[in-house]
């Protein structure tokens, strides 16, 4: 299991490159995590990012960002969690 700055920095990865929007039960069982667990990960990192949620069987959290590119990644990286 990987320490919780680690999964942070990951899930914000996933939701940079993911198209729509990510299932949180998924991110859950990839990372050994409860349910919980990933939803208070969303609440922290949603202080410093603009990150949306819907209801239903398409929802899912997403990063709202309107530019990406490589070195906006590398921005977000350098952020603390």
């Amino acid at each position: 299991m990987i320490d919780t700055p680690a999964r942070r920095r990951e899930i914000i990865e996933i939701l940079y490159f993911a198209d729509d929007y990510v299932k949180i039960r998924p991110l859950a069982v990839r990372f050994g995590v409860s349910y919980a667990t990933i939803r208070n990960d969303v609440d922290v990192l949603s202080l410093s990012y603009r990150i949306s949620s819907q209801t239903g069987p398409n929802g899912g959290i997403k990063l709202e960002t309107k530019e990406k590119t490589l070195d906006s990644l590398t921005r977000m990286k350098r952020r603390r969690y």
